[in-house]
């Protein structure tokens, strides 16, 4: 599994809490702008992690899905 597939890995494995918002957003060239970004596997991981929470943080605020 290279590191994109791991990454889209990643989000599928954490949907229910946050991930489906990278999961249902997010390009192939996105997962890579993110990879091109970081400096390691680890950390692509928390950026995603930190969009996704974002994604959820303003869907609370918004008060979608109540």
């Amino acid at each position: 599994m290279n590191d994109l597939q791991v990454l889209e890995q990643y989000a599928m494995d954490n949907y229910e809490e946050g991930g489906h918002w990278v999961v249902e957003t997010y390009s192939e060239d996105d997962y890579a702008e993110v990879l091109a970004n970081c400096h390691s596997l680890e950390e692509a991981k928390e950026t995603i992690k930190r969009d996704w929470e974002l994604c959820v943080m303003r869907e609370k605020e918004c008060g979608w899905g109540e």
